[in-house]
């Protein structure tokens, strides 16, 4: 095996490298001081856009990383937001309405695995509304760790945009799977 032989092959794994480092970000967060949780929320909202970019970039696009990006970042926003409610920074009902996207997009992945429809899933895309959702989920993280306190009005926006992009994942899985089960029929 040559050298460049095994640098193309490390090159199509760098995007789910970066993915998966947002996993060791989370198991960090609950343990750091402010300063140090900081720095792990910038991380990973900049691992989030390189590893995509990463991939465009290198042309290593995979049904590996469609599946790994959303998971780990999964992983570190309900990582957040569970430490910040143990701490008593934000409730309960806060985080689920803020986690509404998230919920939604597990319970239809979970429930596309069930039925076999993993096609529906590898045909996914992340979706605008998505993409707001983190956004704002991202705003809360900061709002927390700059004050200890999220603003009612920017919890009710993030949640109200978290339910639009629930609504929209949602729409969107069931017209793909729809669409995938007539080119079989």
């Amino acid at each position: 095996m040559t050298l460049g032989f095994a640098v193309n092959k490390l090159r199509r794994h760098i995007p789910n490298l970066i993915s998966l480092s947002r996993l060791a970000l989370a198991a960090a967060f609950p343990f750091m001081s402010t300063t140090g949780r900081i720095w792990l929320v910038v991380l990973a909202a900049l691992s989030d856009v390189l590893d995509g970019a990463v991939a465009r970039r290198l042309d290593v696009e995979s049904p590996l990383g469609n599946i790994v990006d959303p998971v780990t970042d999964k992983a570190f926003v309900v990582t957040v937001f569970v430490t910040f409610a143990l701490e008593g920074a934000i409730g309960g009902w806060e985080i689920t309405a803020i986690l509404l996207r998230d919920i939604a997009v597990v319970a239809a992945v979970l429930l596309l695995l069930a039925i076999r429809r993993p096609e529906v899933i590898r045909r996914s895309h992340a979706r605008i509304a998505g993409k707001a959702t983190t956004v704002f989920q991202f705003a809360v993280f900061a709002t927390l760790l700059f004050w200890q306190v999220a603003p009612f009005e920017l919890v009710l926006i993030a949640a109200a945009v978290s339910a639009v992009a629930a609504a929209d994942y949602l729409r969107h899985y069931w017209k793909l799977a729809h669409s995938t089960q007539q080119q079989h029929a």
